[in-house]
């Protein structure tokens, strides 16, 4: 029964990371909607039961920063699952990439040529 109990939290949580996140352009239907965001509802809580039970058997510091971490990825899709016509819409162009911790290049411009370092061709024949 335990075994059983077992393979069906680890199942739905599996279930829970597999499902994708709406892609932009995607129409989804109502009854596909309810279907993810139950099945993640399930998995968070889950997922919720197992950290619990970690943080009263004293697991490692390790244990616990993975299942915090799979707990924020399922919140994270089903957060994007509860409003997925905003997903879905494009954001237009690419947008230029934030410079994240970067130094902006500098703003200098190639100084205009001397006009004087420029040679008249008239000067040439000469």
């Amino acid at each position: 029964m335990r075994l059983k109990r077992f393979l069906n939290e680890e199942n739905s949580i599996k279930k829970g990371l597999a499902i994708d996140e709406p892609e932009v352009g995607n129409e989804y239907d109502e009854e596909e909607i309810a279907s993810k965001k139950e099945i993640l509802q399930i998995a968070i809580g889950k997922q919720t039961e197992i950290l619990s039970k970690m943080k009263k058997s004293n697991a490692s510091d390790d244990q616990l920063e993975a299942a915090r971490a799979i707990m924020a990825d399922l919140k994270d899709k089903q957060e994007k699952w509860d409003n997925p016509e905003k997903e879905t819409k494009s954001q237009g162009p690419n947008p230029e990439p934030a410079m994240g911790g970067e130094e902006p290049p500098p703003d200098e411009e190639e100084p205009p040529p001397d006009e004087e370092e420029e040679e008249d061709p008239e000067d040439e024949e000469k």
